[in-house]
């Protein structure tokens, strides 16, 4: 059993969320097929079989309306930037920064692509 607080929208939140969504939201996950249902996976996956992957391409068009972190002086404009994090199996996880928008938290824009080549989907 895990507990999570909800009334913060946090990472673990958005992490626990972002999991079930895969299955329909219906709380629970199946396992891969690929590495515990199928007979002798576990050994060919041992020897460094490619597995099939995919690539997420993803792209940070804009921002409106960002709020000043706390404890920033009032009337300071921010430097918005926006940092992704792909969560999932160990080698499949990275992360990237979009550039930094001087002076712009009302309307900034970044229309940056990042591509996630993804080794395990599942």
């Amino acid at each position: 059993m895990v507990a999570l607080n909800y009334q913060h929208g946090d990472r673990s939140v958005w992490i626990n969320q972002g999991k079930f969504a895969a299955n329909c939201g219906c709380g629970f996950v199946p396992k891969p097929a690929r590495f515990l249902l199928e007979p002798g996976a576990a050994a060919a996956a041992a020897v460094a079989v490619a597995p099939p992957g995919c690539r997420l391409r993803l792209t940070i068009i804009s921002g409106h309306y960002l709020p000043k972190p706390r404890n920033e002086a009032r009337g300071e404009i921010i430097d918005p930037f926006v940092v992704v994090d792909v969560a999932g199996a160990k080698r499949d996880r990275r992360s990237f920064r979009t550039r930094t928008v001087d002076d712009n938290g009302f309307d900034p824009e970044w229309r940056e692509t990042f591509d996630f080549d993804i080794s395990e989907p599942e």
